[in-house]
Formats: C-alpha cells, sequence, structure tokens
C-alpha cells in the first residue's frame, strides 16, 4: 500500500421511508425528500453524475429533465417528469405521453394552480388539466366582416363589434380589432371568424356596444368551427371585453405568490417578473410585471415563496415581492451582495431559507 494512500469506510443503514410516499409532514431525521447523484471514486474530487435516463423500470431517450407530482382537488394525482423531448405522466402502472415536440434536455420547473398543471423550460410554456395540454395563453381575436341580414326591429343605431375567445381552461383572450356597422331595423351578419390551434379553445365570444357606444358586452358565442354569427338585437350580456394581453414570453421559473401566478425571467426580459390576476393565471394585464435591479449586467435566477413575500434572486443579489393583492404589489430590494445560483437551489427548510450564492450556502430568515 502506498503511504500516501488513505483508506475511509462508512456505513449507512436505516434510511427509511420504503415503499412510502414522501411527506414534508412525515419524514424522520433520517429520512430524505430530495436524491442527489454524486461520484466519490475519484480521489480528492466531488463530482455530479449526469441525470438518469431511467424510470419506473423503464429507460427513456434522453435524460430525465423534469419531475413533478401534479395533485388535482379530487384527489388524483400524477406523476409528471419530461425525458428528450416528451412529457409523460404515471400513476405507477401506466405511464403514458401527453405532450410532443418540447426542446431536447431543457430543464422543467412546474406549479399547479386553479387544478392545472403549468410547466415551462424556457422554450415551451404549456398547461395540462389531465386530459389534453395545450399552450399556455390564448391569441386575440382577429378582425370581423360584417354585412346585413333580414329586417329585425330591435337593432337599429351603429354598433361596435369584436370577438375573442373562450378556452377549455375558462380563460377569456382579448378582443381583435373592432368593426363599426350602422345598422336600420335589420339583423347584423358577422363572418371571418378564425379559431387557432394548439390552445383549447372552445369558442369565440362575440362583443358588441350599445347604439352609438363605445364599451363591449358579450352578446354570445359562436361554437368552434362556426363561420357566421347573426345578432338580431341580442341582450347585451355583463361581461365587458377583457383588457387582457396576449401572453407571448416563455418564462423560466415559476411560483405562486398571494393566489397570482408569477412568470419569472424570460429571453427577451431576463430581469422582469409578471403576473397575473387573482386566481386567473392566464389573465396578465400590460402592466402586471416587477423590473428587478435592470442594468446590472445580472439575470434572474429563480423565485420562492417564503414567509410572507415572494422572493426573486438574481446570481449576486436577491429582492422581495410584498403585498397581498395585485393592486397592492410592491418590489422592495433586499440584499446586493448574496444571491443563488439556481432556481434548483433554493429551499425552505425549518422554516429558513436556504440558497446557493457563489460564496456559498446562505441562510436566510426573513430578516437577515
Amino acid at each position: 500500500m502506498s503511504p500516501n494512500e488513505k483508506i475511509k469506510r462508512e456505513s449507512y443503514e436505516n434510511f427509511g421511508g420504503i415503499n412510502e410516499k414522501a411527506s414534508l409532514y412525515l419524514t424522520a431525521d433520517n429520512e430524505c425528500l430530495s436524491l442527489l447523484n454524486l461520484d466519490f471514486q475519484k480521489p480528492g474530487s466531488l463530482s455530479s453524475i449526469p441525470g438518469s435516463n431511467f424510470f419506473i423500470g423503464t429507460t427513456y431517450i434522453g435524460r430525465i429533465t423534469g419531475l413533478y407530482e401534479y395533485v388535482r382537488l379530487s384527489g388524483a394525482s400524477h406523476v409528471i417528469f419530461t425525458a428528450n423531448s416528451i412529457a409523460y405522466q404515471t400513476d405507477g402502472v401506466t405511464t403514458s405521453p401527453f405532450r410532443l415536440g418540447l426542446t431536447a434536455d431543457a430543464l422543467f420547473d412546474f406549479v399547479t394552480f386553479v387544478d392545472t398543471l403549468f410547466m415551462t423550460n424556457g422554450y415551451e410554456f404549456i398547461k395540462y388539466d389531465d386530459a389534453s395540454a395545450q399552450k399556455f395563453s390564448c391569441p386575440d381575436g382577429l378582425s370581423l366582416t360584417t354585412g346585413l341580414g333580414v329586417a329585425a326591429a330591435g337593432l337599429s343605431g351603429t354598433f361596435q363589434y369584436a370577438y375573442g375567445y373562450l378556452t377549455t381552461s375558462g380563460y377569456y383572450s382579448g378582443v381583435g380589432a373592432v368593426a363599426t356597422l350602422a345598422v336600420a331595423g335589420t339583423q347584423a351578419i358577422l363572418s371571418g371568424f378564425t379559431f387557432p390551434a394548439d390552445y383549447g379553445v372552445t369558442a369565440a365570444v362575440i362583443y358588441r356596444t350599445s347604439p352609438g357606444g363605445q364599451d363591449l358586452f358579450n352578446i354570445g358565442f359562436l361554437a368552434l368551427g362556426g363561420q357566421t354569427f347573426t345578432d338580431t338585437g341580442l341582450t347585451l350580456g355583463l361581461l365587458p371585453a377583457p383588457d387582457s394581453v396576449f401572453f407571448t414570453l416563455v418564462p423560466r421559473y415559476l411560483e405562486i405568490f398571494q393566489n397570482s401566478l408569477f412568470m419569472i425571467g424570460s429571453t427577451q426580459f431576463q430581469s422582469t417578473a409578471f403576473y397575473s390576476e387573482l386566481g386567473q393565471p392566464e389573465t396578465i394585464l400590460a402592466d402586471s410585471n416587477f423590473e428587478v435591479r435592470t442594468n446590472d449586467g445580472d439575470i434572474l435566477t429563480g423565485g420562492k415563496y417564503y414567509g410572507s413575500a415572494l422572493y426573486l434572486f438574481k446570481k449576486n443579489s436577491f429582492s422581495k415581492v410584498i403585498g397581498n393583492d395585485t393592486t397592492n404589489f410592491a418590489l422592495i430590494d433586499v440584499s446586493d451582495q448574496y444571491g443563488s445560483l439556481s432556481n434548483r437551489a433554493i429551499v425552505v427548510y425549518n422554516d429558513i431559507m436556504l440558497f446557493l450564492d457563489r460564496k456559498g450556502i446562505c441562510r436566510y430568515n426573513g430578516a437577515s
């Protein structure tokens, strides 16, 4: 034996948790919720093993790039995982793909909100309701063609018309260009509808003003694939045309705070966090965002809900969002000395937030 060679022997036992579902509340001190593969075979070094491509007894093409338990309000539970360019779901017995054509090897972030799974990897932003998967948000309606029909005593004056979409998730999109039509005792015939694919559209929502008015309210729906809609003097509904925007950005990270979905970082806006309306994850207003320490040469690396605030991290700093709804959200800088290198390196444990900074692991208790 070489005089410089060292031998170390360790014994590991009684890890617990065998055949039990991991739980934050049932895990003992000798159990864990997260596992990391490490290579101890090279003397003097500690290196990470590349991601696994083996899951529940099956080898999948490409490494596993996302793993999440999707629990619905009904109590139904599925494990969601991504490998190569495919997203799968499994109940532990049957595994099936539910989304194809994803960017290969891109790491996913997941959240469950209003009984829907939202997942993003910086390239694709997907929603999944346990039945079908579509792109997040929905385009605005397009322009309409208007014409006059047969006599209709209840419709006279100058009206404005527009349409948007209703999706399977209950989201109402914004409207397209407004069409003006003068009517004198006849029906109004609307045509030229289009229906975008891969957004879960179920119908077009038709909006109209009162005679000479400017405010649009719903008057009816046109089923998916419909060509024309006839207004015979229909009563204005109570639903105004939405003022939300078609959210085309693809965030890198997701987090829930005060019943709003936060979408953190994107290729186009690497220092901006966007947020939805309360309980409406796809309804995003034009000014619903925070710019975090712009022009500092740094980018957002993650976010974590901790205590009563949402913390937004960059590599060299972090800030927090406070407030209890979208009307009073405010951004406060916390530190320009510490940040997090990755969204996967921010955890809350025993009421303490820990994150990995360039200098090492940092502890934060909400004050220091």
